[in-house]
């Protein structure tokens, strides 16, 4: 019988904290309390996944060693983009940033360089 390999780990850097948190306050105030449970369940059910999805990541242009995914809970909407690195060595997912999909992504990597 084959052993698989056990999922990797999630941290969540403070920063991507602080965004989870910002999101939650937008959702609360912009639609309900209810919605915010709901949106935040959303995106962290799909960071979860990232425990053994992670190669279905896209590379971040310009930010060698980031990957990025979209979440989003319609085909249509809007949605966020996490950013994480991989670290096989340590078996974990460091999820450095959560942003909104309007949000210019590139530029906001480069301004806050703290990834």
């Amino acid at each position: 019988m084959a052993s698989s390999k056990p999922p990797l780990k999630v941290t969540i850097s403070p920063g991507a904290r602080a965004e989870l948190k910002a999101i939650y306050a937008y959702n609360a105030e912009h639609r309900s309390p209810v919605e915010a449970d709901r949106w935040e369940d959303f995106l962290l059910e799909g960071i979860d996944q990232l425990t053994v999805n992670h190669p279905d990541g896209k590379i971040v242009q310009g930010f060698p060693g980031l990957q990025e995914v979209t979440l989003r809970r319609s085909n249509r909407g809007h949605g966020h983009v996490v950013i994480y690195r991989v670290d096989l060595e340590a078996q974990n997912i460091r999820i450095l940033h959560i942003y909104h999909t309007r949000q210019d992504i590139s530029g906001r990597l480069r301004r806050e360089g703290n990834w």
